[in-house]
């Protein structure tokens, strides 16, 4: 996925200026994360604007704020946006998170924020925003979403393995309850690719998952497709 460009059935997400590309993962994060008719929904740091897009693609009668620190990105974002038929519904900022102030809460908060916390930061700032946390911390994030959220609101972030796992320890520890747990696989019996994990501000049962991408043969599962569907051009 790292053309400059990727097509999907109701949209295009342009991404030659963003760090951080469209990947398999966001797309299944974006896919999944879902709220009981959402009115307001917050995506915490962007990038090309992908979640927010499938988000409005779902979730016709929801506002969407995108926000997104870095220029370069912010810019991708704003141009994605402009370009989909949802421009009057999804509004992007260039703000940090830590200093955003909506003046509303949200229902639906998503964030793809990759912390390679132990990984040596790269030469490329840009990656360096988008990648190690350098601008946002998982405490950061945390807060963000405390005071974001609405009281029966629901937070979907997607992180590394190890990285989630220290992230739900933080986020238990300041009173967010862990609800739900994807863990993803490329194919089955290799390791976890990725994590997606949910939390509120109320206790319910919990659930935990796996969800494999391609099957012994390379090819997409049943599951990826009935997830995809409705964005995947070729599904």
């Amino acid at each position: 996925m790292a053309n400059d460009y990727f097509q999907f059935k109701e949209f295009t997400i342009q991404q030659d200026k963003s760090a951080m590309k469209v990947s398999t993962l966001a797309c299944i994060l974006g896919a999944y994360a879902e709220a009981s008719l959402p009115i307001n929904i917050l995506d915490i740091g962007t990038g090309t604007g992908l979640l927010s897009l499938m988000l409005a693609q779902r979730y016709v009668e929801a506002a969407i704020d995108a926000v997104e620190i870095e220029e370069h990105a912010f810019q991708q974002a704003k141009q994605n946006v402009q370009a989909s038929k949802w421009s009057g519904q999804v509004n992007v900022h260039q703000s940090a998170v830590q200093q955003f102030q909506p003046g509303k809460r949200y229902d639906l908060i998503v964030s793809n924020p990759p912390f390679y916390s132990n990984q040596h930061l790269s030469i490329n700032n840009e990656i360096n925003l988008a990648r190690h946390g350098a601008s946002l911390s998982q405490n950061d994030l945390i807060d963000a979403v405390l005071r974001l959220m609405k009281e029966n609101g629901r937070f979907y972030v997607l992180l590394p393995e190890e990285e989630a796992r220290h992230f739900r320890q933080r986020a238990q520890a300041k009173n967010l309850y862990w609800f739900q747990q994807l863990d993803i696989y490329d194919q089955a019996e290799q390791p976890i690719n990725g994590v997606i994990n949910a939390f509120s501000f109320n206790e319910v049962p919990f659930d935990k998952s796996s969800f494999i991408i391609k099957n012994g043969e390379g090819e997409y599962t049943e599951a990826f497709k009935s997830l995809l569907k409705p964005y995947y051009l070729h599904l």
